[in-house]
């Protein structure tokens, strides 16, 4: 949320991916596990932006030393604190929680890429194999055409 309102890189890439596919939708927030269900059992519902989450990774490859939080928030400040050694994040969210939290990026050092993760647009079982494919050739455009990697620069998103 900025100024009242929804924003973020991805908010502006589906708003822009709305707009070609001429869809006016308004875009709600809800929680996690209501908009799971929507996409089970509704049609016409897209769920952004998705991806598998960097805990379930991390336990996945076998580690056992992580600290569970509530919100990827927290990390920051216990990185800060010098309460963690180590805050596991993608670069939207970094720089999102840094101006949140009032911390200048600048502050951290990345001190590698663990990994490059795609984030998705899912779309309900019911939702038409023609609605899918128009927002799918909406967005291959949008890469096409330079405006993907342009949103990204005008968020600050390190990988663009």
């Amino acid at each position: 949320m900025k100024d009242g309102r929804l924003d973020g890189p991805s908010v502006a890439i589906v708003k822009a991916l709305q707009a070609r596919v001429g869809d006016a939708t308004p875009i709600e927030v809800v929680p996690w596990a209501r908009a799971l269900r929507a996409l089970e059992n509704d049609r016409n519902v897209a769920l952004f932006s998705t991806t598998r989450t960097r805990e379930q990774w991390l336990k996945g490859l076998g580690f056992t030393n992580l600290q569970s939080v509530s919100s990827d928030s927290v990390n920051c400040r216990k990185l800060l604190a010098g309460r963690i050694d180590v805050w596991l994040t993608g670069d939207i969210d970094m720089n999102a929680i840094c101006h949140e939290q009032g911390i200048d990026p600048a502050e951290l050092e990345i001190a590698c890429v663990a990994k490059r993760q795609e984030l998705y647009q899912a779309f309900s079982k019911a939702t038409p194999d023609g609605t899918v494919r128009r927002w799918q050739d909406a967005f291959e455009s949008l890469v096409r055409e330079g405006s993907f990697k342009a949103i990204h620069r005008q968020y600050g998103v390190l990988a663009y």
